[in-house]
């Protein structure tokens, strides 16, 4: 199953709308997909971020680096599905627990999808910024402008 991340949200949502849920073995291969291609994204990024890194000139005493920000992702990571306390909170009959336990596990999935997706737009910012600071984009820039002139 190849997909894109608001693909599999749309449709995730769709099924908790409608109960139509997905199985958990199902569950397990979404998230295992997903799991991969977050891991695949962040490897890149950090891979485009470690090569700028080197490119760009080090920091003078005095000189403050960039900022990116705290992430805001870090709320949601804290409220991603913590199995025990969905067990404690689902009905006594088995279908309804099992019916529950799958419910939490979509609305998990959907949080996953919203954290990744944060994360990923924080990284490629810092990328443009490091870009920005590149002796290359200064040069440009300065060439730029006096040809302006």
């Amino acid at each position: 199953m190849s997909f894109t991340s608001q693909v599999l949200k749309q449709e995730i949502e769709h099924r908790l709308q409608t109960q139509n849920l997905f199985p958990l073995e199902e569950c397990r291969g979404i998230l295992a997909q997903l799991l991969k291609k977050v891991a695949d994204d962040a490897k890149r990024d950090f891979d485009e971020m470690l090569a700028l890194d080197k490119k760009l000139p080090k920091l003078r005493p005095g000189e403050e680096p960039i900022h990116a920000g705290l992430s805001s992702s870090t709320t949601a990571l804290a409220s991603i599905y913590d199995i025990q306390t969905a067990s404690a909170s689902a009905p006594d009959d088995p279908r309804e627990k099992l019916q529950h336990l799958k419910t939490e596990i979509h609305l998990s999935i959907i949080k996953i999808l919203d954290v990744a997706q944060a994360q990923r737009k924080e990284r490629q910012q810092l990328i443009r910024q490091m870009i920005a600071m590149l002796p290359e984009a200064g040069e440009a820039k300065a060439r730029g402008s006096s040809e302006m002139m």
